[in-house]
């Protein structure tokens, strides 16, 4: 089951967002145009007064999302939540256990400049804006999946995991 976007266009964080930022933060296309996800990364990326606001509009909705979700399923053996901010967000008691999925800091940094288009400054400041460091978040786990090599190295520990 998956969870629809919590800023999908037309929404209420959506509106809230357009509200703040106006209709420069949308893509060009037919409204309810969807937000225009690079140009509002510039804004919070590089604001954390913004960046807070942002995500106080947008955590309580994905809070309820995954109790909504984890309601639907009561029967289910094991539910996996991905929950990228799941300690910035204090989410951590919606879970029985947590997994990080890390890889070194120069892989991230690329990976992120590769996916999203980003300048290495750009890359930089989405790395340096959570406040939980990639270290600390493994301390905290359960369970830490190495994502350095293949995904097929990385599909074979999420099976050993789950078969332990």
């Amino acid at each position: 089951m998956l969870c629809p976007p919590a800023v999908e266009p037309g929404g209420g964080i959506w509106q809230r967002i357009l509200d703040r930022y106006g209709a420069e933060i949308l893509l060009p296309e037919p409204a309810p145009a969807p937000l225009d996800r690079a140009r509002l990364g510039a804004i919070v990326f590089g604001d954390v007064a913004e960046r807070r606001w942002l995500e106080a509009q947008i955590h309580p909705d994905v809070a309820g999302q995954f109790d909504r979700a984890i309601a639907a399923l009561p029967q289910a053996p094991i539910l996996i939540l991905v929950i990228p901010l799941l300690f910035e967000a204090n989410l951590t008691h919606r879970v029985t256990e947590t997994w990080v999925v890390n890889c070194t800091a120069e892989q991230q940094r690329q990976r992120l400049i590769a996916r999203n288009g980003l300048s290495p400054a750009e890359a930089d400041a989405r790395i340096a804006a959570h406040e939980c460091p990639w270290p600390k978040k493994c301390d905290r786990a359960d369970v830490v999946l190495d994502n350095s090599h293949s995904r097929a190295d990385l599909l074979r520990q999420v099976d050993q995991q789950l078969c332990a």
